[in-house]
């Protein structure tokens, strides 16, 4: 199990599952940890009081014992540059610990020939769903 270190990549899963969720990815891949920030801080980059009283509002009996403080104030919250060049803001409270690994990647470079402009932006699309960026370099074949 790895712990957070600044500068490094990670891959990881929430520890709590929501039904419906549409707070948190069911993983993230290859994120980037900038810094380590408060609550206060946090709310720049997302509404962390509202997703925090979310949270608290999701625990089942399954998931109370999480660990997950009463107060959003009481969380530490990681700030991470995303592949795609976002950010994430999430508390480290929610990340089941046990998921935590530290990420290496590598860029790929794939060259289809003869794609159709609608098809391109499906698969462009679809790489960045699955949380990696893409950057598409176009050629005019005859």
């Amino acid at each position: 199990m790895a712990s957070f270190k600044v500068g490094k990549s990670f891959n990881f899963s929430p520890k709590i599952s929501i039904s419906g969720n549409t707070l948190f990815s069911t993983s993230y891949l290859g994120l980037t940890l900038e810094a380590m920030i408060t609550a206060s801080e946090a709310s720049k980059y997302a509404d962390v009081a509202t997703i925090h009283k979310n949270v608290l509002a999701s625990l089942t009996e399954e998931n109370i014992g999480n660990d997950i403080p009463a107060n959003v104030s009481d969380c530490t919250f990681l700030l991470f540059n995303t592949p795609s060049d976002g950010k994430l803001v999430i508390a480290e409270e929610y990340i089941n610990s046990n998921s935590i690994t530290e990420s290496s990647y590598r860029n790929a470079t794939f060259v289809v020939a003869k794609m159709e402009d609608e098809d391109i932006d499906t698969v462009k699309s679809y790489i960045k769903s699955l949380g990696y960026g893409v950057t598409v370099s176009l050629s005019e074949t005859k």
